[in-house]
């Protein structure tokens, strides 16, 4: 009779649990050590979205127009229902790019046809 029969048992059979061991503690590593959303390889390159208007080409006479249209349908400032609710509080603030808009571009945006200039 062996000494510690235990112990052989747990030399001859030990290095399975070890392997056990190891694999669920990598597994545990990989959960704890993944951002949400899994492994990104190649990162999306930020690309500038088209506007299909600029602040730029809008006048002061414009803005005056548009600020009165909003005020006469009771729109909120972003010439959007009153009741509308926005991700992040703004729609002038896009999160996945960091990029901000001007409001009068997102109006023009929003607006192509240009409600405000029948008033």
């Amino acid at each position: 009779m062996q000494p510690y029969p235990g112990l052989y048992r747990f030399f001859r059979f030990g290095w399975f649990f070890i392997l056990i061991f190891l694999a669920g503690a990598a597994g545990v590593y990989t959960l704890l050590h993944t951002p949400p959303g899994g492994t990104i390889t190649n990162p999306p390159a930020i690309t500038k979205s088209p506007t299909t208007a600029s602040s730029s080409a809008v006048t002061q006479k414009d803005k005056e127009k548009i600020d009165a249209w909003i005020k006469k349908n009771n729109f909120n400032v972003y010439g959007d229902p009153k009741d509308r609710l926005y991700p992040g509080g703004t729609p002038l603030f896009d999160e996945t790019t960091g990029r901000k808009t001007d409001r009068y571009t997102y109006i023009l945006a929003k607006h192509p046809q240009r409600p405000w200039t029948t008033y």
